[in-house]
């Protein structure tokens, strides 16, 4: 099972990479040349997540399947389920504020994962969506929509 679940995360973070890739290309430059710019940080960020989502994935593809280990409808369901919660957060964007829609899509996440705790769930979402904030909207300069 762990196997399958891993494999299951590395295609997630493929997809969310790819996605992040796109959505940090569409950052305006503002004046500034494309290595020291807004999207700088972003896009970077991204890649590197991408390139080791698929180092991973290629490595458990070409192991192979261990004897005994099946996909189930269990890990099915888990990979369909960050999808969704994924796809629903993309589709939100244009209605909902940027910054309570990463608050809420952040608690989502931690739920749909296991974590149990408001005290954890609230206070790691609120610190990332806080530190975003600082990070892109005073020190690079970005306008979130």
């Amino acid at each position: 099972m762990e196997r399958i679940r891993k494999t299951s995360l590395s295609v997630v973070f493929v997809v969310v990479a790819v996605f992040l890739i796109y959505a940090s290309l569409q950052i305006e430059l503002k004046g500034a040349d494309y290595v020291v710019s807004p999207r700088a940080v972003p896009l970077g960020l991204s890649l590197t997540m991408a390139v080791l989502a698929a180092w991973i994935l290629a490595l458990d593809w070409l192991r192979g399947e261990p004897r005994g280990k099946r996909l189930t409808l269990r890990g099915v369901g888990a990979m369909a389920g960050f999808l969704a919660i994924v796809l629903g957060y993309v589709l939100m964007m244009g209605v909902v504020n940027f910054h309570v829609l990463t608050f809420l899509f952040l608690v989502v996440a931690f739920y749909f994962f296991g974590v149990r705790s408001p005290v954890r769930m609230l206070g790691t979402a609120g610190g990332l969506v806080a530190a975003e904030y600082l990070i892109f909207e005073y020190g690079f300069l970005v306008v979130f929509p």
